[in-house]
């Protein structure tokens, strides 16, 4: 329920999902655009009785980390992709240091876990290597902070500038036809794809004026080459991985520079010998385990994942690559294991794959997360199990925006 009445508010800190919250009459009420210690006037937009949702109509006390946001299109009403442009850099590593702890105290019930200060990205801008777009009127969109609609856009501050060349040579006579487009660009400059997915029946022909390679990627991941190679290759800690149109990788490269070097510290400290690698994509951090493991086993629900996984690890033959979903396949690993890497997606890992992974029993588990709130509960659900949760290593992955990495260190009491 919306009103038009103006209510101050004390942002009294940073949320998930990127908010400010205050209390308006003792109801936790949540506003994007704010920012922790201002005074600002909202107005009620979603009142869901035990909380509501806001907007900052003015800002009465401005905190000294709002900053000046480079895009155009940040902002109430427009592109959903940043949340935190507003909010200076360095202010926004901390703030997302914050709500790690907030999500593992309030969800996990971790008091005195020792979180450590974020890892900052090398650049807080252009740094995303890939991106999928929606088309609105022919013309390039991302969905909107409203996600029933679409902002279309004609620059991003945080995609690779390459990635913005390659948009421009876009036509909107090439896109009448198109759904959304994908694209990619490797670690080398000239090495781009750009994947669309079409209206049904449409006939698609190559457009002329892009210079990367071309395919159609339908809404199952199989992807059709029409022009050029059907993946690009990303070079992460000496290694050089393929990664298809269907496949994912993680968008920061400098980022998962030192994600990786994150796993490989911990595997050349507790010297596994057998070592599952669970939601292994393409094998990133499968060739880290590989270099120092006498086995490992690495599951991937993607077929196009799995192919690039078993080309990017075809020189170990101590290597074996289950493909399913974890929930299905988890029962019939073979143990013991000496550890376990896990990557899941948002949404955590499922009933299922948790017990499987618990029924196996490695010593030490390293879970990559990118969603605190699913850290923290599956974490809870480990320790009940006889695990101690040691320590969590935050990463900013995602600059500009609310979304935080994380590494959780487990292991066995």
């Amino acid at each position: 329920m919306k009103t038009t009445d103006l209510e101050r508010v004390i942002i009294e800190r940073m949320t998930h999902g990127g908010y400010g919250l205050a209390r308006l009459h003792g109801k936790p009420t949540f506003i994007p655009y704010s920012i922790a210690g201002e005074t600002v006037d909202i107005r009620i937009e979603d009142d869901r009785g035990n909380h509501a949702f806001a907007a900052v109509d003015s800002i009465i006390s401005r905190a000294a980390q709002r900053t000046l946001p480079r895009c155009p299109h940040f902002g109430p009403q427009a592109c959903g992709g940043c949340q935190w442009q507003h909010i200076d850099y360095q202010a926004q590593l901390g703030f997302k240091r914050e709500i790690v702890l907030d999500q593992l105290r309030r969800i996990g019930g971790f008091d005195s876990v020792p979180v450590h200060q974020v890892i900052p990205a090398a650049s807080p801008w252009h740094y995303r290597t890939h991106a999928t777009l929606r088309l609105a009127e022919g013309l390039p969109a991302f969905v909107a902070t409203d996600p029933t609609r679409l902002q279309i856009i004609d620059t991003c501050h945080i995609l690779r500038k390459e990635l913005l060349e390659l948009l421009e040579q876009i036509r909107p006579e090439d896109t009448k036809d198109w759904r959304r487009m994908r694209l990619q660009v490797g670690s080398d400059s000239r090495d781009r794809l750009l994947a669309i997915t079409p209206v049904e029946g449409a006939r698609i022909e190559l457009p002329q004026a892009v210079q990367a390679a071309f395919g159609i990627l339908n809404r199952s991941g199989q992807y059709k080459a029409l022009h050029g190679a059907d993946h690009v290759h990303y070079t992460v800690g000496g290694h050089t991985f393929r990664c298809s149109a269907g496949s994912f990788f993680q968008v920061n490269l400098p980022q998962a520079e030192a994600l990786a070097d994150q796993v490989q510290t911990w595997l050349m400290r507790i010297r596994p010998q057998r070592v599952l690698d669970l939601y292994c994509g393409v094998g990133l951090f499968t060739v880290f385990a590989a270099e120092c493991c006498a086995a490992v086993t690495a599951v991937e629900l993607s077929p196009a994942a799995v192919r690039d996984a078993r080309h990017n690890l075809r020189q170990y033959e101590h290597v074996t690559i289950v493909e399913g979903a974890l929930e299905r396949v988890i029962n019939r690993l073979q143990g013991p294991v000496d550890a376990a890497v896990l990557d899941p997606p948002r949404v955590g890992l499922r009933k299922e794959a948790l017990a499987g992974l618990i029924e196996l029993a490695p010593d030490h588990i390293l879970y990559v997360s990118c969603d605190p709130t699913t850290l923290a509960r599956d974490c809870k659900t480990l320790v009940s199990a006889g695990y101690e949760l040691l320590q969590v290593q935050p990463l900013d992955m995602f600059p500009q925006t609310f979304h935080i990495e994380c590494i959780a260190q487990l292991e066995k009491r």
